[in-house]
C-alpha cells in the first residue's frame, strides 16, 4: 500500500468491519471478568485469622478437609480463601462471612475471632473444643453463633453491642458463672445456654419481642423468674432443673408459648392461669413446692404433655373431656382429690 506521498509505506493497515469485531470485545470482557474473579482475595489479616484458627483447632485431622467436588485445601495460596471447606465469603469474595465446621473434629481451643469482623455465622458445634469462648464484642454483624456440644469452660463472652443477634446456642459444655446482660438484643430470637454449670440469677428479658425460645436448664441457677408477660413472641421457655424459687409470673399474654417448662426446681406459690395460652402443648412443673388448686385446661385443645406430680396441690381434678391431644397427665404426689371438677 502506499503513502499519500506516493512513497513506500512500512506500516500494515487491517481493516475490519464493525461486525468482525465483537467476539473480540467479548473475549476481552470475559478475560476481565476472569481476571477480577482470580485475583479477589480475603484481607491479609482474615487470611491470618483463618489460618490460626485452623491451627489451633488441630485443623489436620479434621474430618473434612475440602468442599465437595474441590481439591482446594485450606492454607493453599492466597486467593483461595474463600474455597476454603466450611469458608463462605460475600459476593466480591473479599470478606469471610460465615464459618460453619460442625462436627468436623476441631479440638483444642478457639483463637480469637477479632480478624474476622465480617462474619455474620459462626458454626463449631459438636466438636471436642476446650477452654474459653472467645470474645464476640467486635463481631458487629453477627447474626448466629453455634457452639453447643462442645467442652468450652468459663464464663459466657459479654453480647453487648451485638444488635443483629438473632441465635445463641452453647449448650451441652462446661460453661460457669453467670448469664449476660440480653435484654439490649432486640434482634433475639433463640438463646439456649442449657446443660451447663451456670449459676447466679436469670437475666432480665424485658423488651426481647422477637425472642421465641429461651431456654436455660439444667445448670445451677437461682434466684427468681423474670417478667416475661411482654415477650409476645415466645413460644418456649425451659427452666428446668436449676434452683430457681419464688412463684411463676403471669404469662396470660404468652399466645404463641407451646412449651413451657420450670420443672425441678425451687417454686412455690399457686399455678398460672392457662385459658389464654391456646396454643400451651407441654407443661411441665414437677418436683416443686406448687399450692392451690390445678388450673382448668378446658379450651387447650392442643395440649398434650401436662406434668405437675410432686408438689402440695389441693382440690380436685380438672376436667379433661376437652384435651382429645392429651397423651400425658401426671398429678400423683400432691395433695388434691381423686374427684374431676363437675
Amino acid at each position: 500500500m502506499r503513502s499519500a506521498g506516493g512513497g513506500s509505506s512500512h506500516s500494515t493497515i487491517l481493516y475490519m468491519p464493525p461486525s468482525a469485531s465483537f467476539p473480540f470485545i467479548k473475549l476481552g470482557l470475559l478475560f476481565l471478568l476472569c481476571s477480577t474473579s482470580v485475583f479477589a482475595q480475603v484481607s491479609p489479616s482474615e487470611r491470618a485469622a483463618l489460618i490460626t484458627l485452623y491451627d489451633n483447632t488441630g485443623g489436620i485431622g479434621w474430618v473434612r478437609q475440602t468442599k465437595p467436588n474441590s481439591s482446594i485445601r485450606w492454607k493453599d495460596p492466597a486467593g483461595t480463601e474463600c474455597s476454603w471447606f466450611g469458608v463462605t465469603c460475600d459476593a466480591g469474595n473479599q470478606r469471610v462471612i460465615s464459618l460453619d465446621l460442625q462436627a468436623n473434629n476441631l479440638i483444642g481451643n478457639l483463637p480469637p475471632l477479632d480478624g474476622l469482623t465480617n462474619l455474620v455465622s459462626i458454626d463449631i458445634s459438636t466438636n471436642r473444643l476446650s477452654g474459653r469462648l472467645p470474645a464476640l464484642t467486635a463481631l458487629q454483624s453477627l447474626r448466629t453463633f453455634f457452639a453447643y456440644n462442645n467442652r468450652f469452660s468459663g464464663p459466657l463472652p459479654t453480647l453487648t453491642g451485638l444488635a443483629n443477634l438473632t441465635s445463641f446456642s452453647v449448650s451441652t459444655n462446661l460453661l460457669t458463672g453467670s448469664i449476660p446482660e440480653i435484654a439490649s438484643l432486640k434482634a433475639l430470637d433463640r438463646f439456649d445456654v442449657s446443660k451447663n454449670q451456670l449459676s447466679d440469677v436469670l437475666p432480665s428479658l424485658a423488651g426481647l419481642l422477637a425472642l421465641t425460645d429461651f431456654n436455660a436448664s439444667e445448670n445451677k441457677i437461682i434466684g427468681t423468674i423474670p417478667e416475661l408477660n411482654s415477650l409476645s413472641s415466645l413460644r418456649y421457655f425451659s427452666i428446668s432443673d436449676n434452683q430457681i424459687g419464688g412463684s411463676i409470673p403471669s404469662i396470660d399474654n404468652l399466645r404463641n408459648l407451646i412449651r413451657f417448662n420450670v420443672a425441678n426446681n425451687q417454686l412455690s406459690g399457686q399455678l398460672p392461669q392457662l385459658s389464654t395460652n391456646r396454643d400451651i402443648t407441654f407443661f411441665y412443673a414437677q418436683n416443686n413446692s406448687f399450692v392451690g388448686p390445678v388450673p382448668d385446661l378446658t379450651g387447650l385443645r392442643l395440649l398434650s404433655e401436662f406434668d405437675i406430680s410432686t408438689n402440695q396441690l389441693t382440690g380436685n381434678l380438672p376436667l379433661l373431656n376437652e384435651n382429645g391431644q392429651l397423651r400425658i397427665f401426671n398429678a400423683s404426689f400432691n395433695r388434691m382429690s381423686d374427684r374431676a371438677h363437675r
